[in-house]
């Protein structure tokens, strides 16, 4: 979406965006209840997690080493000593009245995210901070019913809330940036940042300067958004509302917003609260802990390389197309299956590339089943890209194999092509009784062609492929089949 003319030409956006990580933990933050989507509301609850009198948090540990590994991937400092804070608010879904947080020392900062943007230039956006803390309830409001339900499932969820700098000056820009840092993350193993399960939230800072200037305006906060389409929609829909104010010579006021999709718009939830207004206070009931620097560089180095720099590598060294580069390192698994084909023996890169992002998807999608789950696994099907190559095997009898692999796995590639008899053939005698007997079948075909109507030649290449049983080597076929028609 493009800022109007009038944002453009008068007014900068600065953006920067808060965003709140599910980390992929078994339990909550501070109790041992399970952190699961979709259960029954209200099944995962305990005296911790809703806030009961005289209960005690107890930190879980996955939950810090998770932080710890989202921070370095971020290129985040890990700091040696840090502590929590408790957040002091009303919300009906906050059992407490607080929320434990990080306020001064937060467990990450001082990080840079670089990532591309689709026109092809490149960002670097710097990361502020990375803090732990716990997630709320949720409240629910059943259709047709003039109530609200509080489901506490949530509560007590660990986050870490990821905060950048405003670097961010457009919803293109705001948008890459989400779907960069989302990579990391998943990459990294932290979460599964799944927007529709809300365990990758956002809350986006947007304020509006003259061109050309560099001191901020004032700004506002349009919380809750779970999905990048709305991010989009939400920064654009209140860059355009601080336009008209400030184009018509009011001021902006620094306000919480909600963003409503179905009209588009934005509107105010309440005036923004700064720091003071929620009283942090040390939490009480967890102590200042420390983080060892031994530990945090076991964990650095368990880190998978860096999407961006795997891409590059997937470009200049292996030779990949940037439009495939780009679909492959879309999902770890994903490109960690390419690479394990290739260290079987497929051999050729875009090759392997394009069997797995066509065929192999396709059998993941019809079997509603992940990468890793597929008994077609990168073993199996290095063979078989390998043969296509080298054309002792056809595109189609690959696809076939390809099917047969899921179906059969007690059989290889080698076993099943044999069985099937699909072997290619590219023996110039054989293909040649083929040709000669499809020029004396196909006679219609044959006068035209040789009235200069020379596009039925896919029609007699096809009329030999099927003669061969779809096992000729096509490429053969058709310099063999041009030469035959030119000597008669």
């Amino acid at each position: 979406m493009r800022p109007s003319p009038s944002t453009a030409t008068r007014w900068e956006p600065v953006v920067g965006l808060e965003v709140h990580v599910q980390l992929a933990t078994q339990s909550k933050m501070f109790c041992r209840c399970p952190a699961r989507f979709g259960s029954p509301p209200n099944t995962h609850v305990c005296p911790t997690c809703s806030g009961q009198p005289g209960t005690l948090p107890v930190l879980n540990a996955d939950a810090l080493r998770l932080g710890v590994l989202a921070g370095l991937a971020l290129g985040c400092t890990v700091d040696p000593s840090t502590k929590f804070d408790r957040k002091n608010y009303f919300y009906p879904d906050l059992p407490k009245g607080y929320q434990i947080s990080q306020f001064d020392r937060p467990l990450c900062r001082d990080g840079v995210l670089d990532y591309e943007l689709p026109d092809g230039g490149s960002r670097r956006v710097h990361i502020v901070r990375a803090h732990l803390e716990e997630d709320s309830g949720k409240i629910v409001h059943p259709g047709g019913m003039d109530i609200s339900l509080v489901d506490l499932n949530r509560a007590g969820t660990p986050l870490l809330e990821i905060v950048s700098a405003p670097d961010l000056r457009s919803t293109a820009e705001a948008s890459a940036y989400l779907q960069a840092l989302r990579r990391v993350l998943r990459y990294a193993g932290v979460s599964e940042c799944d927007m529709e399960k809300g365990s990758f939230r956002c809350d986006a800072n947007i304020s509006l300067r003259p061109a050309g200037t560099e001191t901020l305006g004032t700004r506002t906060e349009v919380k809750n958004l779970n999905s990048f389409r709305f991010v989009a929609q939400a920064l654009q829909a209140e860059i355009e509302r601080q336009t008209r104010v400030l184009d018509g010579g009011g001021t902006v006021t620094q306000a919480t917003m909600a963003f409503d999709p179905s009209t588009g718009r934005t509107s105010t939830m309440r005036t923004k609260e700064e720091a003071h207004d929620y009283r942090y206070f040390p939490e009480p009931d967890l102590p200042e802990f420390t983080v060892d620097p031994a530990w945090v560089a076991e964990l650095r180095a368990l880190l998978p390389e860096d999407p961006t720099a795997r891409h590059a590598r997937f470009v200049d060294a292996l030779g990949l197309p940037a439009r495939d580069a780009d679909s492959l390192i879309a999902e770890r698994e994903l490109a960690d299956y390419f690479e394990a084909t290739l260290a079987a023996g497929s051999g050729d890169a875009s090759g392997t590339a394009n069997w797995i992002l066509t065929d192999v998807l396709r059998l993941s999608n019809e079997r509603k089943l992940p990468l890793r789950d597929l008994a077609t696994t990168p073993e199996r099907l290095a063979p078989v890209v390998r043969m296509v190559s080298e054309k002792t095997l056809s595109v189609q009898a690959g696809r076939t194999i390809i099917t047969q692999l899921e179906a059969r796995p007690d059989r290889n590639a080698e076993q099943l092509v044999k069985e099937l008899d699909l072997g290619q053939v590219s023996d110039e005698s054989e293909l040649a009784t083929l040709i000669a007997q499809v020029i004396e079948a196909e006679t219609d075909l044959v006068e035209r062609y040789r009235g200069g109507k020379t596009s039925v030649l896919n029609a007699l290449l096809g009329a030999v492929m099927k003669a061969s049983g779809g096992k000729a080597n096509p490429n053969t076929v058709r310099e063999m089949l041009a030469a035959a028609l030119a000597a008669d």
